[in-house]
C-alpha cells in the first residue's frame, strides 16, 4: 500500500515538474513558449506572443522620474505575469474570436468560448465581427491599464515634488534659525516679519520661513527695517525661484528643454506638441522669462548704488522696477489665461501628468507673487542707514 502511494506520488512529481519549470521559465521576458491548440478546432493554434501583444501600456513614454518609471515597469511585469497565469482563459477567448465566435453579451463568459469550452450558451457565430471584437478587447484592457499606470505614476511624481519642496522649506527654516540677515537691535526699531525682539536683539521666530505672504508684509510694515544688502539678496532669490518654478512647469508639459532654465528664459526652447493654448502658454512663459532678466538687471543696478558703483539715481531705478512688476503681473495674467485653456481643452499629452502640471503652475504663481510683493527699492537710500518711524 505504502509502495503504491509512493509510486503515485513519484508519477505526480514527474508530471508536475515540467509544468512548474515551464511556468518559471515563461516569465515576463519570455512568453514565446506559451501556445494552445484550440479545443473547438484542433487544427487551429494560438500563441501568447501574438495574443498578449497590445495589452500593455508603455512605461518608457511616461514623463516622470526614474523611480516612478521603475514602479510603472514593475506594474507592467505584474500584468504580464497575471496574463500568463490566466493564459488558458485568454487563449480560449482568442480561439473563439479566431474561429468567428463572439459573446452574445460581451464579458459574460469566464471560460472564454462556446461548448465544449463553456457549457452555457453565451456565444454565437459572427465571423464578420469576431476579428474586430478581439481588437476592441485588447484596446479596452490596455486603456484600463494605461489609466491606472498613469494615475499611479503621476501620484508618485507629485508626491516626490511635494516631499522635496517640504524638505527645502524645512532646511531653509533650519538655516534661518542659525543665521538670519536681520541682525539689528530692537531697542529703537521694530523687528521685521518672522523676527521677534529678545534681549534687545531681533531673532528668528521658531518655525519661520520666508513664504510669499511673510515677505509680502514687508512693504506694509512701516516700522520694519530691511537693510539694502538683504533686499538685494531677497530679490535675486525670488527671481531664481520664479525661474526654477517656470522651468519645472515647462518640463511637465511636453516641452523639450534645451540648455536648462537659462536658455529657456532666453527664448530657446521648442515644443513637441503645438496648439492654440499650449502655444500661448509657451509664449507667456517666454515673456515672463524676458521680464525676469530685466528685473534682475534693475535690482543689480540698485545693488551697484549700494556698493558705490556707477548707477542711475535710485528713484529712477525704483520707478523702472515698479513698471517691470506691472508688466510681470500682466505676463502672469496672460499665462494663467492660457493655462486655463490647456486644462479645459485637455491639451495634456497621453503620458503626461496633469496633476503635476497644475502643481507646478501653482508654484509659478506663488513665486511671481512673492517677487512682486518685494519692495521696489531700499527702505534706506543711504548706505548703512536705518529708517526711523
Amino acid at each position: 500500500m505504502i509502495t503504491s502511494k509512493i509510486y503515485i506520488l513519484l508519477i505526480l512529481i514527474l508530471f508536475l515538474c515540467p509544468t512548474i519549470y515551464s511556468y518559471r521559465q515563461t516569465n515576463s521576458q519570455d512568453i514565446s513558449k506559451l501556445k494552445k491548440v484550440c479545443e473547438i478546432n484542433k487544427n487551429v493554434q494560438v500563441e501568447a506572443q501574438e495574443i498578449l501583444r497590445g495589452r500593455y501600456p508603455n512605461a518608457e513614454a511616461l514623463n516622470v522620474s526614474a523611480t516612478c518609471k521603475e514602479q510603472a515597469r514593475k506594474q507592467i511585469k505584474d500584468w504580464i505575469d497575471e496574463d500568463i497565469r490566466n493564459w488558458q482563459s485568454i487563449a480560449n477567448r482568442a480561439c473563439s474570436y479566431e474561429l468567428g465566435w463572439v459573446e452574445k453579451k460581451p464579458n459574460t463568459c469566464q471560460a472564454g468560448g462556446p461548448p465544449p469550452i463553456c457549457p452555457v450558451d453565451h456565444w454565437e457565430r459572427k465571423p464578420q465581427e469576431a476579428k474586430q471584437r478581439m481588437i476592441d478587447d485588447k484596446a479596452k484592457i490596455r486603456g484600463e491599464r494605461e489609466k491606472y499606470m498613469l494615475s499611479q505614476a503621476c501620484g508618485c511624481l507629485k508626491n516626490e515634488m511635494v516631499v522635496s519642496r517640504q524638505k527645502t522649506l524645512q532646511e531653509s527654516n533650519s538655516i534661518s534659525q542659525v543665521y538670519n540677515p536681520y541682525t539689528f537691535d530692537c531697542k529703537t526699531w521694530s523687528c521685521p516679519p518672522g523676527m521677534e525682539c529678545k534681549n534687545n536683539t531681533c531673532v528668528p521666530v521658531t518655525g519661520y520661513s520666508e513664504t510669499a505672504q511673510t515677505i509680502g508684509e514687508l512693504k506694509d510694515q512701516t516700522k520694519s527695517i530691511i537693510t539694502d544688502e538683504v533686499l538685494s539678496s531677497m530679490a535675486m532669490k525670488a527671481i531664481e525661484k520664479v525661474s526654477k518654478s517656470l522651468a519645472d512647469a515647462l518640463k511637465s508639459k511636453s516641452f523639450k528643454i534645451i540648455g536648462g532654465a537659462v536658455s529657456i528664459f532666453g527664448g530657446i526652447f521648442e515644443t513637441t506638441t503645438m496648439s492654440k493654448w499650449t502655444d500661448g502658454y509657451n509664449r507667456g512663459s517666454e515673456q515672463i522669462g524676458t521680464n525676469l532678466t530685466h528685473i534682475r538687471s534693475l535690482y543689480g543696478e540698485l545693488n551697484n548704488y549700494r556698493l558705490g558703483l556707477p548707477s542711475r539715481a535710485p528713484k529712477q531705478i525704483e520707478n523702472d522696477i515698479l513698471k517691470a512688476k506691472i508688466v510681470l503681473r500682466e505676463n502672469l495674467d496672460y499665462l494663467n489665461t492660457f493655462y486655463s485653456g490647456v486644462i479645459r481643452e485637455r491639451e495634456i499629452g497621453k503620458y503626461e501628468c496633469q496633476n503635476v502640471f497644475e502643481y507646478q503652475h501653482q508654484l509659478v504663481n506663488e513665486a511671481v507673487n512673492n517677487l512682486i510683493s518685494l519692495p521696489n527699492g531700499f527702505l534706506s537710500l543711504s548706505k548703512n542707514k536705518q529708517l526711523k518711524d
